[in-house]
């Protein structure tokens, strides 16, 4: 069962104390007692926190209890993670931090980022075991994201548009008021909209300094938790051997692992991952390796990480870092 950092059951308990309820009657409707919610590292199943935001929204009385706790968010509420994040120079990097690091979170919500030349797509979807509180989780994150934004950036940030799979509420003035833009309910997806150019746009209080501690922490933190059990880990330890080898496929894993093909992907998906993610980040990290040597010419690392021409690895690590691999191998050598 997917898991989620009790840091976001505490932001949900906050929500409902600011609107009249106490943390422990709310917690009473989910069988949790408050001592839960003193040690950060403690992790609660994901459909627990849907059903939190659920007994709140009850509790409350108010329809728009999901997005008033998003709009509540603040760098803390992800604690080592949010704070990482929060001193990344751009946001384009404060995106990376958050996928890199999703586990850290939770597992019930999955990003999805897309751009192109024009648009910012990020789609969000839900684990199953959160399709009873879907619109509670969908709205809640959907709001989180759009505040954060807003914060890191220090200015009112508004998407192009947003879509929700939830049928269109009969007030839907909470929605207009904050998210400010065009919204679609009864969508295939949910999704928000930016502008391609807003991932380049620089953190307001970033500092590298704290940006380096807290990755370290960050780094450290995901090595300790069921580093055994996670299949991702495995899956990456096999791809660090594999892509140079040029047996990076999804057989070559599976099999390494006796395990059928579909059942690594679904084990993948149940820790919020998948085959192609995991290997464009082991692409991406040992090309940063190889770009510090220099001994080793940039036609020759594509071949090496499994590229069928320069060029197609030119523009995916452009696409990754927003740099060309020769610019990020002349900062190396000029550092």
């Amino acid at each position: 069962m997917p898991n989620v950092s009790v840091s976001l059951l505490k932001l949900v308990c906050a929500t409902a104390s600011k609107k009249g309820i106490e943390i422990q009657t709310l917690l009473d409707r989910i069988d949790l007692k408050e001592e839960i919610l003193h040690n950060p590292e403690n992790y609660i199943p994901c459909s627990l926190l849907g059903k939190a935001m659920h007994e709140a929204t009850l509790l409350t009385n108010d329809p728009n209890f999901s997005l008033d706790n998003g709009q509540n968010f603040e760098p803390g509420d992800l604690s080592v993670v949010g704070y990482l994040i929060a001193n990344a120079p751009t946001l384009r990097r404060a995106y990376e931090m958050k996928l890199r690091y999703k586990r850290l979170i939770g597992e019930g919500i999955f990003w999805t980022i897309e751009e192109d030349n024009q648009f910012l797509n990020i789609y969000l979807d839900t684990h199953p075991e959160l399709e009873e509180y879907k619109r509670y989780s969908l709205d809640s994150c959907m709001a989180t994201l759009v505040a954060f934004k807003r914060r890191l950036l220090g200015k009112q940030v508004n998407p192009i548009a947003v879509h929700f799979e939830h049928a269109k509420p009969g007030n839907t003035s909470g929605y207009d008021k904050f998210f400010n833009c065009r919204i679609f309910f009864n969508a295939e997806r949910t999704k928000i909209i930016y502008p391609v150019s807003v991932l380049d746009e620089k953190i307001l209080h970033s500092n590298p300094g704290l940006f380096e501690m807290f990755k370290n922490y960050a780094d450290d933190f995901l090595d300790n938790i069921s580093e055994e059990k996670s299949i991702s880990r495995k899956v990456m330890r096999l791809l660090m051997d594999y892509v140079p080898q040029n047996r990076a496929t999804l057989e070559n894993v599976a099999d390494n692992l006796a395990i059928g093909g579909r059942t690594l992907q679904r084990k993948l998906k149940d820790e919020g991952q998948t085959f192609n993610e995991i290997l464009k980040d082991v692409r991406k990290e040992l090309a940063s390796r190889h770009l510090q040597n220099s001994q080793l010419s940039i036609s020759e690392i594509s071949y090496l990480l499994g590229f069928s021409e320069p060029s197609i690895f030119h523009r995916s690590f452009k696409k990754w870092t927003g740099v060309t691999p020769k610019d990020y191998r002349r900062g190396i050598l000029a550092a």
